[in-house]
């Protein structure tokens, strides 16, 4: 590990893009909290042009009783797939908390991204089963990243940013055109893409064969929530039981193919040294409460690579 000399957290961007410039890879910061993330994203660019990644932590407590939003989860996705494209250099914001809690196996995660291309040979059902198949839902309009939308030979893709989506314009089995479209508007671009990757909008994949994992990890359980799920309906609390839905999920450093080096500050060195203790004692405290039924610290959280 590296350790951010300063103490002065309004100069980290500055000191961060020095140490990142003289390595060849991706370079992870350890930020204290995702406020502190946003602040460092928003001055690198300030110091440096090197690619900044932002993968956040969760927004709840780990072992709540509500998931992470919608807004994170879709963050952590996308940060993911930017770290799969093997940069020369990256800087990786992100934290403690963000990095310890496994998630989407990375094979499946490679195996899910949905490729289309102007011209390619296929047909709307297969754009509509392969959407559904990562977590999409077919609405009247798309207007939410999630969402898709088949009117007549038209599909409309909520991109994962906020503001844009995607617009397949189909002439008989072929893309004719990919072209960008404002989602609160509704109004295409005029500019063609050449193609687009549509990633799953979750880290958990709700399919038969991940339903049929989490049934046989759970398959000694009368927990409501279990019951729940086995069925595919997602609960309030349902991204605490991940592990379940994957024979092998994986951790955050099992998407690097690059070598990358790990910086941190003392507040950030601090939380880490105290993580394993504040999980256990999260976990301990839902077992009070016997109708939740987590997955154990050791089979949900990694400490490796920290």
């Amino acid at each position: 590990m590296v350790k951010i000399k300063t103490l002065i957290k309004d100069i980290y961007s500055l000191e961060l893009s020095e140490i990142a410039k003289n390595f060849l890879g991706s370079s992870i910061f350890y930020c204290e909290s995702n406020k502190e993330l946003e602040k460092i994203a928003y001055n690198l660019p300030f110091f440096t042009n090197i690619k900044t990644i932002i993968y956040p932590e969760w927004d709840c407590d780990f072992y709540d009783s509500n998931s992470a939003s919608k807004h994170v989860l879709t963050q952590r996705i996308k940060a993911l797939y930017q770290i799969m494209q093997n940069y020369n250099q990256a800087i990786i914001l992100t934290t403690p908390k963000a990095v310890t809690p496994l998630t989407i196996p990375f094979k499946l995660f490679e195996k899910l991204i949905f490729c289309l291309k102007n011209g390619q040979i296929t047909d709307i059902d297969i754009i509509s089963q392969s959407l559904t198949d990562l977590g999409f839902n077919r609405v009247n309009n798309a207007v939410t990243y999630g969402d898709y939308a088949i009117r007549g030979d038209i599909v409309d893709i909520a991109n994962i940013d906020s503001e844009i989506g995607y617009r397949l314009d189909i002439f008989g089995n072929i893309i004719e055109k990919i072209k960008y479209f404002d989602l609160s508007s509704q109004s295409s671009t005029p500019e063609i893409i050449n193609s687009v990757d549509i990633l799953p909008i979750d880290e958990i994949i709700i399919n038969t064969q991940t339903l049929l994992t989490f049934a046989k990890n759970t398959s000694n359980s009368e927990n409501i929530n279990h019951k729940a799920l086995c069925e595919g309906i997602k609960t309030m609390n349902y991204m605490h039981y991940l592990p379940f839905f994957y024979d092998r999920p994986s951790s955050f450093f099992d998407f690097f193919k690059t070598k990358y080096q790990i910086i941190i500050s003392d507040q950030s060195e601090s939380e880490l040294l105290n993580l394993n203790k504040i999980i256990q004692t999260k976990y301990n405290h839902s077992l009070k409460n016997n109708k939740y039924s987590y997955p154990k610290p050791s089979e949900f959280f990694t400490f490796n690579n920290q």
